[in-house]
């Protein structure tokens, strides 16, 4: 009768434990009990492993738990984000529009900010720069309500 010697799904603890309880670790020789274990390994477990040639079974099973933790830490690297998960709460998207917007209790009370100390010189500045030119298109506003009644009185 043939066993299957094959790791399958276990991983390399499991199929060590696995291959000490099978009938022919009683009857073969060291040497053929490392052929058949490593070629029940997993491929990439078997591909991995460094050396051909191992002087007992237990530096196999060694080697081949080193070549899967590798191969597991290779699969998932730890500074991958799991998909659905963020690190912060203020890197989403409605975070940053939020930061971008400002404080929606503000909208409609024309919130001006304190004034900057170093800036209070500009902004003097640009403030009597508004009034001038708030100014002077109220003056081109109402000479063109002068152009336009003129005109139609002309007219009538």
């Amino acid at each position: 009768m043939v066993q299957d010697t094959s790791q399958g799904s276990m991983t390399v603890t499991q199929y060590r434990s696995f291959f000490y309880n099978l009938d022919i670790v009683q009857r073969l020789d060291e040497q053929a009990l490392i052929s058949v274990a490593k070629a029940g390994l997993r491929e990439e477990i078997r591909e991995g492993l460094d050396r051909n040639i191992f002087p007992n079974l237990e530096a196999l099973f060694e080697e081949a738990t080193e070549v899967e933790e590798i191969l597991e830490t290779e699969k998932t690297p730890p500074n991958s984000p799991r998909k659905g998960r963020r690190n912060s709460p203020d890197h989403g998207k409605r975070a940053c529009k939020a930061a971008m917007k400002g404080d929606p209790e503000d909208e409609g009370y024309d919130y001006v900010p304190p004034p900057n100390p170093d800036s209070e010189n500009e902004e003097d500045q640009t403030s009597d720069d508004e009034d001038l030119s708030v100014e002077e298109s109220a003056s081109d506003e109402s000479a063109s309500d002068e152009d336009v009644n003129s005109t139609s009185g002309s007219d009538a």
